[in-house]
């Protein structure tokens, strides 16, 4: 997925999109998720991610209305504020996960439960 130089998702030639998705799906072969690249999605429930991805960047998903999130097995590195202000209830942390940013769940008020493979 190509990263652009920003700190605002509104770089993205996608983000036009971003109040009439109702869901994302990224497609198999895609790696990364790039910064800020679904950040501020604020009708998306959904994120599908491919058994190919690797990285979710920085901030990547933050202050969207993702509930539920798969995370493959494969998935390596989660980045700082990735998930943040999200309405979250569930998330499972895959067994190849290496790397977890800070606040990578910060403001999910509505996390109940976490599951964690990873060591």
């Amino acid at each position: 997925m190509k990263t652009y130089s920003t700190d605002m998702p509104t770089a993205y030639s996608w983000w036009i999109h971003n109040s009439d998705l109702p869901g994302i799906i990224i497609s198999e072969g895609i790696t990364n998720i790039p910064d800020w690249a679904f950040a501020m999605y604020e009708n998306a429930r959904y994120i599908y991610l491919p058994s190919t991805m690797k990285s979710i960047g920085n901030t990547a998903l933050e202050e969207g209305a993702f509930e539920n999130i798969y995370l493959p097995e494969g998935l390596e590195t989660i980045g700082h504020y990735a998930f943040s202000d999200n309405p979250l209830v569930s998330i499972c942390i895959p067994s190849t996960v290496t790397s977890i940013g800070q606040a990578a769940f910060s403001y999910c008020a509505d996390l109940v439960a976490v599951g964690c493979y990873a060591s």
